[in-house]
This record gives C-alpha cells, structure tokens and sequence, in this order.
C-alpha cells in the first residue's frame, strides 16, 4: 500500500514539476492545482509570488473576498481581535500587536492601522438600502 501511494506521489509531483518547471514554489503549484480549496497562504513556510500584493489590491477596492480573506488573515495573526480595533480606531492601534513571522505580510498589505482603517471605512459607508 506504501508502496502504490509513494508510486502515484512521484507520479503526480512528477506532473507538476514538468508543468511548473524545477524552480517552481510549491505553494504556487498547490495553489493554483487546487484552487478550490480554502487556503491560508500565510502560514505555508513561503506563500506564492505576489499573492500579498494581489490581496491587498483587490483588498482596497472592496472585493468581498479579498475582506473576508483579509479579515481572517488578520485574526490570526495580531493579538487583538478585528472587532475591538475597529472600534478602537484611530487611536490605540500598536503596529506591535502583529505576531512574529507574519508582521513582513501585513507590512505588504499596508500595515495594521491602514487595514484597520478600511476595516473601518466599510463598516461605516451606506448600504445603499
């Protein structure tokens, strides 16, 4: 049985490495393979090329996704829950409440207070209702 599941491992990381090349990130790969899996990228040891950059774009013009991503990124990775610094703002956000080793991926979003502030910004805009 170990044997039949090593076999069809190296088969298919065989596939991808030939369609992704030798220097390729797994998580480009995985990401791009499966994309119908809910992936946290930032907790993969390297998270695929301009993945951050992507989010935090489509993260300040509203994208749906991108904030609920984005949200969720920031509850795991910051000592405060969303909520109490959304009520917080703008005083009393610390760029310090971001655990180690993700502060590099909020840095690439624009920071904990400018997340904070969008945050902010769209729980505060009109519905339009």
């Amino acid at each position: 049985m170990l044997k039949q599941f090593t076999k069809r491992f190296y088969s298919a990381a065989s596939t991808i490495v030939s369609k992704y090349g030798q220097g390729l990130v797994l998580a480009d790969a995985v990401v791009v393979e499966y994309p119908e899996y809910h992936w946290q990228v930032w907790r993969f040891s390297s998270p695929p090329r301009g993945w951050f950059s992507t989010l935090g774009d489509l993260f300040y013009c509203g994208d749906a996704i991108a904030m609920i991503v984005v949200r969720q990124f920031v509850e795991d990775v910051v000592s405060v829950p969303i909520d109490v610094l959304i009520k917080s703002y703008p005083d009393d956000i610390d760029e310090n409440i971001v655990k180690e080793p993700y502060s590099i991926f909020v840095t690439r979003l624009g920071g904990i207070r400018r997340i904070v502030e969008r945050f902010a910004s769209y729980v505060s805009e009109p519905t339009g209702m």
